[in-house]
């Protein structure tokens, strides 16, 4: 049960977490829906802007205007990740440590892999149904068993994103919590536990290719370093982590900010990421420490939202691209370009939210008696 510092019962379900995860996703959808309609609000002046006065452009550089700027929120939902592995496993019986991880392994796989194998047919479906410029990114010619595999394999364990470029995150989802999961079942001394994944986040970031892990590992740490951290500095310590985090979250994804506030920011090897990691760990230290903030992202409608977060983000892709019917339909009845990015931008969210609903609803609770049998 939640207390008024923020203290969580061991193993229980923190309802900021969800509802902060449900809103997450909601941001990355409308940052891929941006990014298709108005690209401006990431390549900045690079892009033909689309809005009066050239606002979109201007969007890229902007301070404090992080709610579409999905890798930041991208790192948020990692960060998460980790968190919550370590929350779920923090009064385990260590007995049984290796049967434990084979079950996850299997549970995780298992619960993972449903809604990617309903996105990916999805997609199957409509690179033979649609017209080439609706399924942009899919060559016609690509064979069903290629799905297949990316659905059952390569999306999980080689990163592939041949099918849905949104799911470049799931194998450190899935791995990195699986890492994660590792050191605190085989090491029983926390300050061990932390040293540890300290060290697997730091070989992360060393990497070209799996700096995305980093967060992952970031957000056990932070999960077993919260007793102590939770109540440093008191309130005003919350209020200023949240308020840089906010800044940090804008920092541009898509331009070199040579000009306004970000340009004042040293150039780092790891460009735009390294802003939004440490925006999204002092983001979400200002959220956990301060109660007003716990509250709002812990709301009932947020929390909602966390129920259906994962089917949410696995199936936002397929309906935004399905949109490109929509709006080129549209282009023979209606002249105004926002017009009609603002019916796909209803239609796309409301057809995704119905379908991650009935996902949660009546599928997911069918498929884990499924998962309970096998693990």
């Amino acid at each position: 049960m939640r207390t008024e510092t923020g203290s969580v019962k061991k193993g229980t379900r923190i309802h900021w977490i969800d509802g902060l995860r449900g809103i997450g996703c909601l941001c990355i959808f409308f940052h891929h829906f941006c990014l298709k309609y108005y690209p401006a609000t990431y390549w900045g002046p690079a892009e033909e802007s689309r809005i009066r006065w050239g606002l979109d452009a201007k969007l890229a550089n902007m301070p404090f205007v992080f709610v579409i700027n999905g890798n930041f929120w991208v790192c948020v939902y990692l960060l998460l990740c980790g968190m919550v592995v370590v929350n779920k496993t923090l009064d385990q019986m260590y007995g049984h440590r290796l049967t434990y991880y084979l079950r996850y392994f299997v549970k995780r796989y298992f619960t993972l892999v449903l809604p990617i194998f309903i996105a990916e047919m999805l997609m199957f479906a409509g690179s033979r149904l649609f017209p080439a410029y609706v399924i942009p990114d899919i060559r016609q010619t690509i064979p069903f068993f290629h799905f297949l595999k990316s659905t059952f394999w390569s999306v999980l364990f080689v990163c592939d994103t041949s099918v849905l470029g949104s799911l470049w995150t799931m194998q450190a989802i899935f791995l990195g919590g699986l890492i994660v999961l590792l050191i605190h079942l085989l090491f029983q001394k926390r300050i061990v536990k932390i040293l540890l994944l300290l060290l697997v986040m730091v070989l992360f970031l060393r990497t070209s290719d799996h700096w995305y892990f980093a967060p992952v590992m970031a957000g056990g740490i932070f999960w077993l370093l919260f007793p102590e951290i939770r109540d440093f500095g008191g309130c005003p310590a919350g209020v200023v982590s949240f308020i840089i985090g906010c800044f940090l979250a804008a920092y541009p994804s898509g331009l070199v900010p040579e000009s306004g506030v970000y340009g004042l920011l040293p150039a780092v090897k790891y460009g735009p990421f390294f802003y939004h990691f440490i925006g999204a760990i002092l983001f979400v230290y200002g959220i956990a420490r301060l109660q007003v903030l716990r509250t709002l992202f812990g709301c009932r409608a947020a929390r909602w939202l966390g129920r259906i977060a994962y089917p949410f983000y696995v199936l936002h892709g397929f309906f935004i691209k399905l949109m490109g019917v929509v709006f080129a339909g549209l282009s023979k009845g209606i002249a105004s370009y926002s017009l009609r990015v603002g019916i796909c931008a209803v239609l796309a969210l409301a057809f995704c939210l119905i379908a991650s609903w009935c996902y949660a609803s009546y599928l997911e609770p069918r498929w884990n008696k499924i998962i309970k049998k096998i693990a």
